[in-house]
């Protein structure tokens, strides 16, 4: 009789799990916010490259931008003084704007701009911490109602199952947050160059100049060449001359 009890506990919870899942599946959602914007949960990355003289000033500026924005340097890290990396986060709804700031500096060599769609792996992850807060509110309903029913080694098997619901619902609150924080900032990596970028044509001089260098080894060599051979036919003459 008690373990038809604690059985009929479970599947009542189970139902109203269900009942619960369904009626929100089956309402219908909006694909907009109240703000116009679509709650699609989307992740962007930018990526650049930045040749200019003027890098410092250029970073304090760029610096200035995102606080004006509310974001922050997620990291600065210099590569052997020939460029710094520089990983900024702006909130999405701002990424734009700041975009369009970068690409306002001379010169951007280089513009890499990626999209992920994480709604999946989002409605994935509040499934599962669902389950688990119905599943550990049927443990907890068990132990208050039967508790003392049950024996100790049952009493500490479930408060063991419900110490690892709990593990299991942090973890998972933890991936939530991390992908909160991808589609609220979006991520603004610059490679810094202190140096002015040019495309245009290597000089004339130049060009002759490295001509010669390469072919001073060929030179060296002929010339060895054209000795051998002149002192090889004087040498005919002397002989033909005695």
């Amino acid at each position: 009789m008690k373990k038809l009890r604690i059985i009929m506990l479970l599947l009542s919870f189970s139902w109203i799990f269900l009942l619960s899942s369904c009626g929100s599946s089956g309402a219908p959602q909006p694909e907009e916010s109240s703000s116009g914007g679509d709650t699609s949960k989307v992740v962007y990355d930018y990526e650049y490259d930045l040749y200019n003289k003027d890098v410092d000033e250029i970073i304090e500026q760029v610096e200035t931008k995102v606080k004006g924005y509310k974001g922050y340097v997620k990291s600065s890290k210099n590569y052997d003084d020939e460029f710094t990396r520089i990983v900024y986060k702006v909130p999405s709804g701002d990424v734009e704007l700041f975009t369009k700031f970068i690409e306002s500096f001379d010169k951007i060599t280089s513009k890499i701009m990626s999209t992920e769609n994480v709604d999946s792996e989002y409605s994935s992850i509040l499934s599962d911490i669902e389950t688990l807060e119905v599943t550990k509110a049927a443990y907890n309903a068990i132990l208050d109602e039967y508790g003392d029913e049950l024996s100790a080694d049952k009493q500490a098997a479930l408060k063991q199952e419900i110490i690892e619901i709990d593990e299991q619902i942090a973890a998972l609150n933890k991936q939530k947050s991390a992908i909160d924080e991808q589609v609220n900032y979006s991520t603004v990596t610059v490679d810094y160059y202190a140096q002015s970028y040019s495309t245009g044509s290597i000089s004339i001089g130049s060009t002759l100049g490295i001509v010669i260098l390469l072919s001073l080894p060929f030179g060296a060599v002929a010339g060895l060449i054209y000795l051998v051979t002149i002192l090889s036919q004087r040498r005919k003459e002397n002989k033909i001359e005695e």
